[in-house]
């Protein structure tokens, strides 16, 4: 079956737009793809800086037990109950966002051993107040000492975890980023070859008339 001039037209012109129908549905697809990974990005980012967070307000709570200890005011005692509210408010939220297996194990451990400090804070208090000095400086020499240098340990595992979340989210961005790249580079390409023709074939058809009448 012969085409006419009208259908060989019509043939070109939608060749070029379906090719540059599909340099847009990729390229939607591609950005959505690197908007979910910075989205994820930055939630790997917020659960990091959380952590840290976490590690601040316990030596926080841990100053302010020392500033008590020492001279007994009730304002170091309201910012060590205040540090306590904190962490367990911080703590609830950042188990929202965990989902490493190993990182949610990791914050449930130092959930406890926050309270276990808390628990053993009041403690110290009570042998504060008694006028213990001995008992209360032993205690803090002793379990306080060990409750913190377990705390330690444990949020820099933590920590760890969640900086290599946040650098494996960060190459699946830029290789996502990449291959967007990559894509529309390649269907723009191939449009603009397409077009080429076209216009070369078009001009064929045109000129031939032309060139038949002169």
């Amino acid at each position: 079956m012969k085409m006419t001039v009208r259908k060989k037209l019509f043939a070109g012109f939608s060749a070029v737009l379906v090719i540059l129908a599909a340099v847009v549905v990729i390229a939607y697809y591609e950005m959505t793809s690197v908007n979910n990974h910075m989205q994820l990005m930055n939630n790997k980012v917020q659960s990091l800086i959380a952590v840290k967070e976490l590690q601040v307000i316990v030596r926080r709570e841990q100053g302010s037990m020392r500033g008590y200890l020492l001279i007994g005011d009730d304002t170091s005692l309201t910012n060590f109950n205040q540090a306590h509210d904190d962490y367990k408010k911080l703590s609830s939220e950042l188990a929202q966002k965990l989902d490493h297996p190993e990182a949610k194990s990791f914050l449930q451990q130092l959930d406890k051993l926050e309270q276990q400090f808390y628990q053993f804070g009041q403690e110290a208090f009570q042998l504060k107040q008694q006028n213990k000095v001995n008992e209360y400086t032993q205690l803090v020499a002793t379990k306080g000492r060990e409750i913190t240098k377990q705390f330690e340990t444990t949020v820099e595992q933590l920590a760890k975890i969640e900086q290599t979340e946040v650098n494996q989210t960060n190459n699946a961005t830029s290789a996502s980023v990449d291959a967007a790249k990559i894509w529309m580079l390649t269907f723009g390409l191939i449009a603009l070859f397409v077009g080429v023709i076209v216009a070369y074939y078009i001009s064929r058809i045109i000129s031939r008339p032309v060139v038949a009448v002169s």
